[in-house]
């Protein structure tokens, strides 16, 4: 939660919430992108420990970096989106 409060993100600890053996709580993202798209007003959740999809502290040590955020379902739904598996790229439309 510290990651999602440097970053700006008020996290709502009035209504936290269970989500894979994780505590989480609610907060939401004024404004996120990946390339040109972007997303507005994106709910999501921050917690004290990592979990499937939950950034968390110690992540670093699986993934050789600190991930500080996912983008979600609710970012994705208005785009069509293609897994370019052999050159490993995203597009976005």
């Amino acid at each position: 939660m510290e990651l999602a409060e440097q970053a700006g993100l008020a996290v709502d600890y009035a209504h936290p919430r269970e989500m894979g053996g994780n505590t989480v709580y609610p907060v939401t993202a004024d404004r996120i992108s990946l390339g040109r798209a972007a997303g507005r007003d994106i709910r999501g959740f921050a917690s004290e420990r990592a979990g499937i999809g939950i950034p968390g502290p110690g992540q670093a040590t699986q993934f050789g970096f600190e991930p500080i955020a996912n983008f979600t379902h609710e970012f994705f739904k208005p785009f069509a989106v293609t897994f370019d598996y052999t050159d490993m790229h995203v597009h976005i439309s």
